[in-house]
């Protein structure tokens, strides 16, 4: 799930936000001198807890991603920033940067996305008949479908693109939602669902029916 791609830029949940005054970026795969891991494993599920270092300092913010996935083709992923400082953490956004090469090395580049606002369900397939769909609770604020190069977020760059469509090409999809201020000990989640099947009808089944089996299995 959480790939480099060709310019090595990094996929997976980022987020941003502002902390005394200074924008921060941390993105999914920070090196261990900046962030704490540790990982609990059972059958079809994935606890990863993580902490975000500033300068060596205690953690600003503290991450916990609880994942799902068994026997169905679907995976349940959810996202939590905790704030452990004595003071605001300011205007908070999550992403999930994807990049899925369907079909692989040798047909990844005739891949199609697209996002649809009215739905929030974002989608990616090719030739091949198979199809990748995400959905999220709560719905995006933001999205884009781009190329690998040109998907980025930093300081000075927070909000994607918003563009609807893309392919066929080799591309990237991101989700972007903003969550507001976060006060001393508490914390913002964000649940995604993503799942595969050959055909558009039954992949947006999937995603349709899923939040019931989310609220079984993420707790």
């Amino acid at each position: 799930m959480l790939l480099r791609n060709p310019s090595n830029y990094k996929a997976g949940f980022w987020t941003t936000f502002v902390y005394d005054g200074q924008p921060h970026v941390i993105n999914s795969t920070e090196p261990l001198n900046k962030m704490e891991m540790s990982s609990e494993k059972k059958p079809g599920t994935l606890l990863v807890k993580s902490g975000y270092r500033h300068r060596g300092q205690n953690p600003l913010v503290q991450f916990e991603d609880a994942l799902w996935s068994r026997n169905v083709p679907i995976l349940l992923w959810r996202h939590t920033a905790r704030n452990t400082t004595e003071q605001s953490i300011n205007d908070l956004r999550m992403y999930l940067l994807m990049d899925y090469d369907i079909g692989g090395p040798k047909s990844y580049k005739d891949d199609l996305g697209k996002y649809d606002p009215t739905t929030g369900q974002l989608t990616v397939w090719d030739d091949s008949d198979l199809f990748v769909q995400l959905v999220s609770r709560p719905s995006p604020d933001l999205w884009d479908l781009s190329t690998p190069v040109k998907m980025k977020v930093d300081e000075a760059r927070r909000d994607l693109k918003g563009n609807l469509e893309i392919g066929p090409r080799d591309i990237v999809v991101g989700l972007q939602w903003n969550l507001g201020d976060i006060q001393p000990g508490k914390s913002a989640s964000v649940d995604v669902a993503m799942a595969s099947a050959i055909g558009l009808g039954e992949v947006s089944g999937l995603t349709r029916d899923v939040w019931d089996l989310f609220d079984k299995k993420i707790r």
